[in-house]
């Protein structure tokens, strides 16, 4: 994904909202044997993602812990199973508590709402060390606790920023705790074929909110925008 003329399709280019696209070739992939076709349609992006920011980029291992911020997401949902699988403690925030209540029902160790008391409540489970690897993928509203709650030599990992660039911090933090920011965007070729050899042997799925018919797109939309979801939204096409 460090190509110079890397693309997401849906993204830089329209065309997905559609019964057929044209694709090269090589970017076709078999659907996982243990998967639904819809949780096939849903894996792709969110746990591509998730797995190059956690496991490749961030390096998460056993034994550490992260916090990852918004869960209810498909890239924080599928950051939640990885972490859970190779062995890392999780703390989760949301500002839904029904959210909260599902994420420790699907395995998250702790889980706290999401506000201004995130960084102090995670001291406060850490034994005042604070967490290995942060997941921000919110931005603006949550970097502020992100840099507080990470511990020294902590790593920050970022894939978005949902609520809004240019966030304000003390850079002083950054330097004194010596922590490592880093960006991630999707993937490769080759973490995709490691993601997909890992939820295979792991029987890892993605979790599906709902399944909309295409023609309701709109209704998937507002969904989103409306933060009802957990999971990933699914178009269906056709029957």
């Amino acid at each position: 994904s460090l190509c110079i003329r890397y693309g997401i399709l849906g993204e830089h280019r329209d065309g997905t909202f559609a019964e057929y696209v044209i694709v090269p070739a090589a970017s076709l992939a078999p659907r996982p044997a243990h998967m639904s076709w819809e949780e096939a349609a849903a894996f792709p992006l969110t746990f591509l993602t998730a797995w190059r920011m956690l496991i490749e980029r961030g390096g998460l291992g056993p034994g550490e812990t992260v916090l990852i911020h918004g869960i209810g997401g498909g890239v924080s949902m599928a950051c939640l199973a990885l972490a859970r699988r190779i062995g890392a403690r999780t703390i989760v925030t949301s500002r839904s508590a029904e959210k909260l209540e599902r994420a420790v029902e699907l395995g998250a160790d702790e889980a706290i709402p999401a506000d201004d008391e995130v960084a102090r409540q995670v001291r406060r489970l850490t034994g005042k060390r604070g967490v290995d690897v942060v997941v921000d993928s919110v931005g603006r509203a949550t970097w502020k606790q992100s840099i507080r709650a990470a511990a020294k030599g902590g790593r920050i990992l970022t894939c978005g920023a949902t609520t809004g660039p240019n966030p304000t911090e003390d850079i002083v933090l950054i330097f004194w705790n010596q922590l490592s920011i880093i960006g991630s965007t999707m993937g490769s070729r080759e973490d995709w074929r490691r993601v997909v050899a890992a939820a295979e042997e792991w029987q890892l799925r993605p979790v599906v909110d709902t399944v909309i018919p295409l023609e309701n797109g709109r209704a998937a939309y507002e969904r989103m925008e409306a933060a009802e979801q957990l999971g990933k939204i699914v178009l269906a096409v056709g029957d």
